[in-house]
């Protein structure tokens, strides 16, 4: 075999200047994929050990490291490609700045095509070319990453360093795009700096994913130098401090949350730590998304060193942003939605409009064959006539007679007290929520207290009967009154007020008589309508993989027990997780079981919450049915993306309200691709000029007035949500890692019990380890005996609480999450493993008190 000798000299000049024509790779694109034929056919080049490529790479990035790295090393890749073996390399000159001459050996039968080197011809390293990360990965155990052309045309504006948004419908491969640039920027800050990735998924579902994903095409030099950050991960301030800013890392899949609570932990760090941040499902970067508050603090920094503020001294990130609908929010005609889009462009300061295949969209309106069946509006079944003549009739005059009497009027006013008159729809539902938080706010008046009580569990009760019957109406009557005993059962509260329990035990056996009756006779025909439908699918192709979407988690979990009384059907309820134990929803292994499920022969149908609408890659499905369920246009182009499979198609079986809903989705997705081609269509100079108004507006400080931002000792009363009792106040609340906010009270134990039977099962975090139940004491009529908190066990014996959000009421109003404390001016202040430790010696809760 004749061997070729190839001369390069200065490699590290030549290198660094080809940096500064990055974007000249394109030119070479065919002769790069030539060279890495040549590469994967040299089985020796495949095997050699990966310290060698981290030498090359460490040579290449700091030339005062050459002599430290030793006289071999396995490949130098640059210009048309060279590739030689460790036993090949001269000796490097000690202490020179510059690579010294190479020695490479190649096999005449592996010359690359149109290369003369019979000769002895010198394949020069051309300060004109740089290789792309793809070349660099058959050597370093990662697969090829090969993309499409539509791909490629998306991924320019990135690759050159520049903000991007990239639209490309579900299933088109928006990831891999993402995967490009993060390989091919890494290999850029090998030379030019640190380099500190952060890959923003909107759930932590999709974080192990994405992972695998980018792992699968990275360098085996970073492969371990890839990472989740999730809530789940109980990580402490300190750890996310080193993962941060550390070098061990250099990418972090992470749900944004975290990287909120790390700017929370520590006010002086900066997004000019990183160097690329790259957001999921983009369109959720808006309001009070944590993606919005990310962005904000990007937008700010530039700002700041666009005017040469001293305190951004570093460079921004580069940003991509990923989605297959970049929405319109609430806009109804062109001009408002081509705003919203160019609001959008702003957040990431970009000079052209958002990157978009026009072909893959059209390919994707056709794609996926749509199709609507109309369903009767409502079940007229026995059992919920019954609820509503015996049960929720008497409730409503009830609350009626007390909140219309002088005392309560003198109080409130404005109360509306008129019950819509029909019970089935969403009306009704809000109304009884926005009643509820009406009435709650007059628990401080100890005079109302006891009738207050009353309508509060009057209006729960309304509540779980109005879930009843939506049951009822999209299941089986007997999934109804399986609700009402697990839900009213369960919870203590219920029987407080012996009247209105009373009146629950009196009817309860009538309405499960009514209910196999009414199952027997008269069954649902919706559910009928969807065995039909999944029975002809799977009679013509018996290995169809199906989606189910429905609106809540009951739903899924009992209509997944429908289907599988049919031997060919396979269902498996995909749910988030739930609140609380009382609530049970899927644990995130447990999804994941679920999708690999589906993926292989264990389940052929999955019954699904809107968790399973984005993001999550289940490229098996080939009919997607949304079951009574219509969200907003974004959730219905989502859902869609989920039939990947040819011939596709998605089936939504609704009610004409619903349907109504689904026409106004339909409009305004048509109006986002007109806004679309609109902001397209501008002149480049007034698309920047727009741009720059709408980042005024980002930078632009909002005016906090004094009444906004209420004193926080006389604005932070902390009361039970069932009884009104003073519990405590917000002020001795302090958040520990991401989801722990525990309570810092010695009086704590005056106000509640604490019982072993009512502890809570959820997953330990760090040193806590819940241990019981926190019982509202009650107020003076009596006690409550609801759930309000958790206690948790340290391992040093202390045992501190913490409140459940929806138990309690801040300053008489309700809240929904923790995160929702700051819309009252109040900030609940971190703590770390040190100051956890110090404060628990001194506020736990008594152990002798557990009952």
């Amino acid at each position: 075999m004749e061997d070729f000798i190839f001369n390069v000299t200065k490699a590290d000049q030549l290198f660094s200047e080809a940096l500064q024509r990055w974007s000249s790779y394109n030119e070479v694109r065919k002769e790069m994929r030539k060279v890495a034929e040549l590469v994967r056919k040299h089985e020796e080049l495949i095997k050699l050990p990966r310290k060698y490529k981290e030498q090359t790479n460490a040579a290449l990035s700091y030339k005062n490291q050459v002599k430290k790295l030793g006289k071999e090393m396995t490949m130098l890749a640059a210009g048309r490609g060279i590739a030689g073996q460790e036993n090949t390399f001269q000796a490097l000159q000690h202490g020179n700045s510059s690579l010294s001459t190479c020695l490479v050996t190649v096999s005449e039968s592996e010359q690359v095509e149109g290369t003369d080197l019979s000769n002895g011809e010198v394949l020069p390293f051309s300060a004109e070319y740089i290789p792309p990360a793809r070349i660099y990965t058959p050597l370093d155990g990662a697969k090829e990453l090969r993309l499409r052309d539509y791909q490629e045309e998306l991924s320019q504006k990135s690759l050159r360093g520049e903000n991007d948004i990239i639209l490309l419908p579900t299933g088109t491969g928006k990831t891999y795009i993402a995967i490009q640039v993060i390989v091919e920027h890494l290999y850029k800050y090998v030379v030019t700096g640190k380099p500190k990735v952060l890959f923003f998924v909107p759930i932590s579902d999709l974080a192990k994913q994405q992972l695998q994903k980018i792992k699968d095409y990275l360098p085996t030099l970073w492969k371990g130098k890839a990472c989740t950050i999730i809530g789940e991960d109980s990580i402490r301030p300190e750890e996310m401090r080193e993962l941060m800013v550390g070098v061990e890392y250099a990418v972090l899949v992470v749900t944004p949350a975290m990287v909120v609570n790390y700017f929370d932990w520590y006010p002086d760090a900066s997004v000019t730590d990183f160097t690329l941040l790259i957001f999921d499902e983009f369109h959720h970067a808006k309001k009070d998304h944590p993606y919005n508050k990310i962005i904000e603090k990007c937008v700010k920094a530039k700002h700041a060193l666009t005017n040469g503020d001293g305190r951004v001294t570093k460079p921004i990130p580069q940003m991509l942003g990923l989605t297959a609908t970049i929405g319109i929010g609430d806009s109804t005609n062109i001009t408002t939605a081509s705003g919203f889009i160019l609001a959008m462009c702003a957040k990431f300061g970009l000079s052209e409009p958002p990157s978009e295949s026009w072909q893959q969209r059209e390919i994707d309106k056709t794609r996926v064959d749509e199709k609507y069946i109309e369903l009767e509006t409502r079940r007229a079944d026995g059992m919920s006539f019954y609820l509503q003549e015996y049960l929720m009739r008497p409730l409503e005059t009830e609350i009626q007679v007390k909140l219309k009497s002088w005392p309560f009027e003198q109080k409130d006013k404005s109360i509306n007290v008129e019950f819509p008159s029909d019970r089935h729809g969403q009306i009704y539902e809000s109304y009884l929520v926005s009643l509820r938080d009406r009435v709650i706010r007059l628990h401080m008046y100890s005079e109302l207290s006891k009738d207050v009580q009353y309508c509060k569990v009057a209006l729960d009760f309304l509540t779980e009967y109005f879930r009843a019957m939506h049951l009822v109406s999209l299941l089986h009557c007997e999934h109804g009154v399986r609700h009402l005993e697990g839900e009213l059962f369960s919870k203590s509260v219920y029987n407080s007020i012996e009247p209105i329990w009373k009146m629950f035990i009196d009817h309860i056996q009538r309405l499960k008589s009514l209910a196999d009756q009414e199952d027997k006779e008269h069954p649902n025909q919706k559910v009928q309508r969807l065995r039909g439908i999944l029975s002809d699918q799977f009679s013509q192709r018996p290995d169809s993989k199906v989606i189910i979407f429905v609106q809540m988690r009951e739903v899924a979990q009992c209509l997944k027990d429908i289907l599988n009384c049919n031997p060919m059907f396979k269902a498996k309820e995909f749910i988030s997780t739930g609140p609380s134990a009382d609530n049970k929803g899927m644990m995130p292994r447990e999804r994941t079981d679920a999708r690999e499920g589906f993926e292989g022969e264990k389940y052929n149908i999955l019954v699904a919450t809107s968790v399973l609408e984005e993001g999550i890659d289940i490229q098996a499905c080939n009919m997607v049915i949304r079951y009574m369920y219509v969200k907003d246009m974004i959730a219905k182009v989502q859902s869609r993306g989920r039939a990947r499979h040819e011939s596709g198609v998605m089936i939504a079986m609704l009610d004409g309200k619903l349907l109504e809903q689904e026409e106004r989705n339909n409009a305004k997705e048509v109006l986002m691709y007109k806004a679309l081609d609109a902001v397209r269509e501008m002149p480049p100079p007034e698309f920047q000029e727009e741009v720059r108004r709408y980042i005024q507006e980002l930078v632009q400080p909002v005016p906090q007035h004094s009444s906004q931002l209420p004193d926080l000792q006389q604005a932070a009363v902390i009361s039970c949500k069932s009884c009104g009792r003073y519990l405590g106040d917000m002020a001795s609340v302090r958040k520990y890692c991401q989801s722990r906010f525990l309570i810092f009270d010695g009086q704590l134990r005056d106000r509640v019990t604490a019982q072993k039977r009512n502890a809570t099962p959820m997953k330990s975090l760090d040193d806590l380890t819940p241990a019981a139940g926190l019982i509202c004491k009650g107020n003076d009529h009596g006690r409550c005996n609801s759930k309000v908190g958790n206690l948790f066990k340290m391992s040093a014996g202390h045992y501190l609480g913490g409140w459940i959000i929806g138990a309690i009421l801040l300053n008489g109003l309700p809240l929904k999450k923790y995160k929702d404390v700051s819309k009252h001016g109040i900030k609940i202040l971190p703590i770390d493993a040190r100051e956890l430790h110090d404060l628990a010696r001194e506020h736990s809760f008594p152990a002798n008190s557990i009952q």
